[in-house]
């Protein structure tokens, strides 16, 4: 869970492999959804409005390796 400097929400869903975005109210405004992305656990807000985003890694790649990783994503 993460909050940005506008006060929208940023939540990590995992069962859903996407981050889900609400305003401060928690109206559901949209997502972020890729393979890229893959199971999202965490979400980390910096300070220059990026995120950081923790994937699991319990889906393979395309190489079927494991792809635990921490992606940098633009807001």
């Amino acid at each position: 869970l993460a909050v940005d400097k506008k006060g929208l929400v940023y939540v990590a869903d995992r069962g859903n492999s996407r981050v889900q975005i609400f305003d401060a109210s928690g109206k559901y405004l949209r997502e972020w959804k890729s393979k890229e992305l893959g199971r999202p656990w965490a979400i980390v807000a910096a300070n220059d409005g990026t995120f950081f985003v923790a994937d699991g890694g319990d889906e393979a790649d395309a190489k079927g390796e494991a792809r635990s990783k921490v992606m940098h994503v633009d807001g």
